[in-house]
């Protein structure tokens, strides 16, 4: 692993490590991450213990049959049997470990593989002091064939636990290297050398392994906090979606709905009055009510519509009908804020492939919002004007001499949940906006000249393609 690997590794444990909050932050790395590194590391050990203990029986045997019928033949039995015993030990407790409980800390088992490889390390440290000065030159090869065999296995089934890849690997090494230097033989003293740099190797290995599995076992932690910290996310995202979902629908309906209710107090006021002035008042009254009603269950079928396909529900509609139909929906606030209206609909084509609802839904916040804006200014007059870009887009300019926005807020005027009003929830140009880019258009705000603010949206003109 290269410097800048373990460099980015650090950084992103140390993301890990101030996750949370400030209480249990170093928690999930600290608890979490070190228990799964030991319970790695002891898992590649204990997968290797039934070869490890029969690899020492069956290399313990094969010394007691070379030295069958010498003198050294009683000392290999008690010698092998010392390797039986711990090799039998240390696989009794593996087996009672895979089948019971595990009540143990991982200090205390880390510390008790350690014994159990130093034990078994002993064993063998103690073959070639017993064993090799007495011995023939056969007995001495398979002394030599059975030390670097076990130097090497122990070095390589222990690696991912460096101090019981020590225990065993220190005694057996500083045994055959006595050994050799009792020799007084030129050769040995060589040959001692050679063990010295293969020990080195080996250990420096143990420790290269060791780290590899650490910092292997630290990604995967980090990526899978990475991985949960996304899910968590996601579902953050699809509530607060959901949520959106219900504040923007519930903004979409209160504009029709407390119009038709509007309607309805007018009628029963109406009906409160002299008798001849309630069949036609009354009657046109409940008509704009109904009007208002249709509309919001418009906006619903449209929603259901669009969750179930994804897209608006286009039709051919000419957009001056929708802006008289928006002026007139909107008519009533007008009059109650003194707001002066005019519609300067200059474009001569007006024949668009929209959904009519949807369209009339982005006219309607407009003005709706240049009717607040004016509440505070000394002018309540707000212009709605047409013209053509090109012979392909009509261009919709709602102009109000409001208060207007400054640069800072114009920035965001267009997102979520960004709204200057005390009680407004943000929504309406956000929704607006999308609704214009559904249909291939573009929306954008600029500050009025004369004072207030200028919303601008472009749509695509029908073509005869559309037509046909």
């Amino acid at each position: 692993m290269s410097f800048a690997q373990a460099s980015a590794l650090k950084r992103k444990q140390g993301m890990f490590r101030s996750s949370g909050n400030g209480k249990s932050g170093s928690e999930p790395l600290d608890l979490i991450s070190a228990a799964r590194l030991r319970a790695e590391q002891f898992s590649v050990v204990l997968r290797q213990t039934r070869a490890m203990m029969l690899a020492n029986v069956c290399n313990a045997l094969v010394l007691v049959v070379d030295f069958w019928g010498t003198n050294q033949f009683s000392s290999a039995l008690y010698w092998a049997a010392a390797v039986f015993s711990v090799s039998g030990y240390i696989y009794y407790r593996h087996r009672r470990r895979r089948r019971g409980p595990r009540s143990t800390s991982q200090s205390h088992a880390a510390r008790r593989a350690t014994l159990n490889a130093l034990a078994l390390g002993l064993c063998w440290a103690a073959l070639p002091l017993l064993f090799f000065q007495e011995a023939s030159p056969g007995s001495r090869l398979l002394i030599a064939c059975l030390s670097a065999g076990m130097l090497y296995g122990g070095a390589l089934a222990l690696a991912s636990i460096p101090s019981a890849a020590v225990a065993f690997v220190a005694p057996v090494a500083f045994a055959c290297f006595v050994t050799l230097i009792r020799g007084h033989d030129s050769h040995y003293l060589l040959i001692a050398a050679v063990l010295g740099v293969y020990t080195w190797v080996l250990l420096r290995h143990v420790f290269i392994s060791a780290e590899q599995l650490r910092t292997r076992v630290m990604t995967q932690i980090v990526t899978e906090h990475t991985a949960s910290m996304r899910m968590r996310k996601l579902q953050a995202s699809g509530l607060h979606a959901m949520g959106g979902m219900v504040t923007g629908l519930a903004h979409e309906l209160n504009q029709p709905l407390t119009a038709s209710a509007c309607y309805l107090l007018t009628a029963q006021r109406l009906l409160e009055m002299a008798p001849e002035l309630r069949p036609a008042s009354v009657s046109e009254t409940l008509d704009s009510a109904a009007v208002q009603i249709m509309r919001a269950a418009g906006i619903v079928r449209q929603l259901r519509e669009f969750i179930m396909r994804g897209e608006p529900e286009k039709a051919f509609a000419n957009l001056h009908d929708l802006i008289r139909e928006a002026s007139e929906v909107t008519s009533a606030n007008m009059s109650e804020a003194n707001v002066k209206l005019s519609l300067q609909l200059g474009a001569n084509v007006d024949r668009i492939l929209v959904d009519s609802v949807q369209i009339k839904q982005v006219l309607v916040n407009l003005i709706s919002n240049a009717i607040e804006a004016m509440n505070a200014s000394v002018q309540h007059e707000l212009t709605i004007s047409t013209s053509l870009m090109h012979d392909r887009a009509i261009r919709i300019d709602v102009v109000d001499t409001g208060v207007g926005f400054s640069e800072g807020v114009k920035e965001n005027l267009f997102e979520p949940f960004a709204t200057s009003k005390a009680d407004g929830m943000g929504l309406g140009l956000s929704i607006s906006r999308s609704i214009v880019e559904a249909h291939d258009g573009k929306m954008w705000a600029e500050s009025n000249p004369g004072g207030g603010a200028v919303f601008s949206f472009v749509l695509p003109l029908a073509n005869a393609e559309h037509e046909a």
